[in-house]
């Protein structure tokens, strides 16, 4: 057989060859260590009931922990999940229609009905007493700055809240009082940051409009949640890690509430009495009264698209290949790794349906009409030369 066709069949084998090992996860080793129950972010508690995100969806499991229930399973993400007070509604963030918009449900689970309509995404982050929802958005800012607004359940227009900016807030129970943040840097990676971006927590009135910083740590600040026990609850990182603490409305009396020195507190929302937040990527759960903090045990009945086993088309993945010098063998990089085709056994002749496959991967990849192999990464040149 003359050397064309033995590497044009050595690169047609080694291409199947790699199919059959771009299986993904197989089933052997996800029996050997089994995946974890989930990932959960944006716990909400209400009712004796905590809402989660999870998967890009919307679960929802008893305080006191158990089998979750999905409440939505569009193909986009559904996040910033809060209850209502009275724990009859759910509202969050969500994709259906292509951008992130206000959405809510009935706490039972149904058909989700759209609440705002700005090309700016905004982000749910609560519930006033009176049962209107809380959402944050840098429209209608020239600042790209978030502000805070407000709408019925049942629709309207969004009620700006008078504070510029604010990125979180939080509502004093019984009283007038406000206690928020200006900046909100919960989705970004930064870690131990001190200066003038930092989350700082302000506390007064807007009628009339008088505000104080009531913190004056020069790091993280945030997530303010003010009790009924005329306490404001906040994440802080004081301490080193983010941790939960509590303080008075005047910025006295700091109190350090969880104790965690691995992972970050994130996402806290407090209800019943309680605060549910994100650590690590399970849900905790603090009781105020109590002081006493556990992880809920959440069981998480989720067919696990992203872990099923499937086959990844190597075409698509395809980076470079190299042929040896005598044709027998060959190197092709796929999804970062390397794979080394040896020993072919060649056929007599392509048929029809192999010269298309061949035709398909010379368009397909760079190949390089040179003898030797400058396309091979520099760690198996010296096995081709």
């Amino acid at each position: 057989m003359s050397n064309p066709s033995r590497r044009i069949a050595a690169l047609l084998s080694a291409a199947a060859a790699l199919l059959v090992s771009s299986l993904i996860t197989p089933a052997a080793a996800r029996a050997a260590d089994a995946p974890p129950d989930g990932f959960y972010r944006y716990p909400s508690i209400a009712k004796g009931t905590v809402v989660f995100a999870s998967e890009g969806d919307l679960w929802k499991v008893p305080a006191t922990g158990g089998v979750a229930m999905r409440l939505t399973a569009y193909e986009g993400e559904e996040k910033w999940s809060s209850i209502s007070p009275d724990g009859r509604w759910i509202a969050f963030t969500a994709q259906y229609e292509g951008n992130d918009d206000v959405y809510v449900m009935a706490a039972a689970g149904g058909e989700p009905v759209r609440l705002t309509w700005h090309p700016i995404s905004d982000q749910v982050i609560g519930w006033t007493a009176d049962g209107k929802i809380v959402f944050r958005s840098r429209r209608d800012t020239p600042h790209n700055d978030n502000r805070i607004y407000t709408i019925p359940p049942e629709g309207g227009i969004p009620t700006l809240v008078p504070l510029e900016p604010a990125a979180w807030i939080s509502f004093e129970p019984g009283g007038k009082r406000i206690a928020y943040q200006k900046i909100g840097l919960e989705t970004h990676n930064w870690k131990r940051y001190k200066g003038g971006e930092a989350e700082q927590i302000y506390i007064g009135t807007t009628d009339p409009m008088s505000f104080k910083e009531a913190t004056s740590w020069d790091g993280k600040d945030a997530f303010p949640m003010w009790a009924a026990d005329g306490r404001v609850y906040f994440v802080t990182d004081r301490w080193g890690r983010p941790n939960l603490a509590s303080m008075k409305p005047d910025g006295g009396d700091v109190k350090r509430l969880t104790t965690f020195d691995d992972y970050d507190v994130r996402w806290p929302s407090m209800g019943d009495g309680k605060i549910v937040y994100q650590h690590k990527m399970d849900i905790w759960i603090y009781d105020l009264a109590s002081g006493k903090n556990e992880m809920l045990n959440v069981a998480l009945p989720s067919d696990r698209l992203q872990v099923r086993e499937r086959f990844v088309d190597p075409m698509a993945n395809l980076n470079g290949w190299g042929l040896s010098k005598d044709g027998e063998r060959i190197v092709l990089e796929s999804r970062g790794d390397l794979f080394v085709h040896i020993d072919v056994r060649v056929p007599s002749k392509l048929t029809r349906e192999q010269r298309r496959m061949f035709e398909q991967l010379r368009e397909t990849l760079p190949v390089e009409n040179e003898p030797h192999e400058k396309s091979i990464i520099d760690k198996v040149k010296d096995y081709f030369m």
